[in-house]
């Protein structure tokens, strides 16, 4: 990347020669929900890692009525509010939640989408509060048994398995829990509240993300 040039091989075997050809500058970006599973290396070659900020309900609400005058519905600002607080600060699924409620209010109410109708019509769907479907809660269902296990399994080892890290990871939003540094100029780490020779699991809620300076210095007071 950082050359601005591709390599292609041309000809088969003893034929075989090197084609370097130019490219005009350009900038990479990636989008990743599992930073941590890439690899420091790769992490690396990006100059600058930044942390997208879930929609709060304001602007979810501003999303809501804004598809409900596209779509031609009427809605009340107490409804936009309710597909809000239904859509957890996912727009794709604020919208899906509307047209739910769209089509329960044409059928059943036949009238304008208060927060009552919301709230009928996605538990007519058989959505729960947290915006999902039919399927999620069985997805929901195997994630908690993984979790659990990993949990048995972590009492006994100081191995940290990788749901329970994702897990930390994403409630502490990579960020140093104490600092707010974020991101690989932070240099977090794992950091065991109780620590793990007196006793500590490695459970999500005995865990936190610190940057090294941090936990150094609390190593120093523990």
């Amino acid at each position: 990347m950082e050359d601005y040039a591709i390599d292609i091989i041309i000809g088969k075997r003893a034929l075989a020669r090197s084609m370097r050809i130019s490219l005009p500058h350009f900038t990479l970006v990636g989008t990743t929900t599992r930073l941590t599973q890439l690899a420091p290396a790769f992490r690396d070659r990006f100059g600058s890692i930044h942390y997208l900020i879930p929609y709060d309900q304001l602007a979810m609400s501003q999303i809501v009525l804004r598809t409900a005058k596209h779509l031609g519905v009427i809605i009340t600002e107490d409804g936009a509010c309710e597909v809000a607080n239904w859509a957890n600060g996912d727009p794709q699924a604020a919208k899906r939640l509307l047209k739910y409620a769209r089509d329960y209010a044409q059928v059943r109410a036949n009238r304008s989408i208060d927060s009552l109708i919301v709230r009928e019509a996605l538990r007519q769907f058989s959505v729960d509060p947290i915006g999902a479907d039919k399927l999620i809660p069985t997805v929901k269902t195997f994630l908690d048994s993984e979790i659990e296990d990993a949990v048995e399994s972590a009492h006994a080892s100081r191995y940290i398995p990788e749901a329970i890290r994702r897990a930390v990871w994403e409630r502490d939003r990579g960020c140093c829990v104490r600092c707010g540094e974020w991101g690989r100029n932070a240099d977090l780490e794992f950091d065991h509240v109780i620590p793990h020779s007196k006793g500590g699991a490695n459970t999500a809620t005995n865990l936190q993300l610190l940057c090294r300076n941090c936990n150094n210095e609390k190593s120093d007071h523990v």
